[in-house]
C-alpha cells in the first residue's frame, strides 16, 4: 500500500507498533557498556606506557647483564633526595656516549629533580635539552609546560 502526500498511515487494530523493552535487556546492555568503558579505561592507561617503551622488534638485543651504571640510574630516577638525583644523573650523562638514546630520559629525570628543588630555570633548560634529543617525548613536554606554569608564564 502506497501512502501519498497528505495521507496518513493509520495503525491497524491488533498490530502493535511499539513494545517496551524488558528490564533484563536494559541490565544486559548496561553491563556491556560497563565492560566497554572498563576496557577503554585500561587502554587509555596502558597505551601511553607501551608507546613509551621504544622497543625494537627488528633488532635482537644482546643478553642483558648487570651494568655498573644500574644503581646510579636507579638513584637518578627515584631517590627522594633531589641533590643525590642530580648528582647521579650528571654521572650517567658523563658516562654514556654522546648519541645514546637514553640521555633524553636522564635529562628529563634531572629536570624533575631540579624542579622539586625549586630551581625551575634549570629544570626548563633540561626539559628543552631532552626535547632537542627527542622531540616526540610527551613526558618532557608535559614537565616543561608544568614548569612554565609554576613560573607563572
Amino acid at each position: 500500500m502506497r501512502v501519498g502526500i497528505g495521507q496518513k498511515l493509520l495503525p491497524t487494530p491488533g498490530l502493535t507498533l511499539y513494545t517496551a523493552r524488558p528490564a533484563a535487556c536494559l541490565r544486559i546492555n548496561m553491563k556491556r557498556r560497563q565492560r566497554v568503558m572498563l576496557l577503554l579505561a585500561v587502554l587509555v592507561l596502558v597505551a601511553p606506557t607501551s608507546l613509551m617503551a621504544q622497543t625494537s622488534t627488528t633488532q635482537t638485543a644482546p643478553a642483558q647483564t648487570a651494568s655498573p651504571l644500574d644503581p646510579v640510574a636507579k638513584v637518578c630516577s627515584s631517590d627522594p633526595n633531589p641533590d643525590k638525583r642530580i648528582a647521579a644523573c650528571n654521572r650517567l650523562i658523563a658516562a654514556l656516549p654522546k648519541g645514546d638514546p637514553r640521555i633524553h630520559r636522564i635529562l628529563d629525570a634531572r629536570g624533575v629533580a631540579y624542579f622539586s628543588k625549586g630551581e625551575i630555570d634549570h629544570a626548563i633548560h633540561d626539559y628543552d635539552a631532552a626535547l632537542k634529543l627527542n622531540p616526540r617525548d610527551p613526558v618532557a613536554y608535559n614537565n616543561r609546560a608544568f614548569a612554565h606554569f609554576a613560573q607563572g608564564q
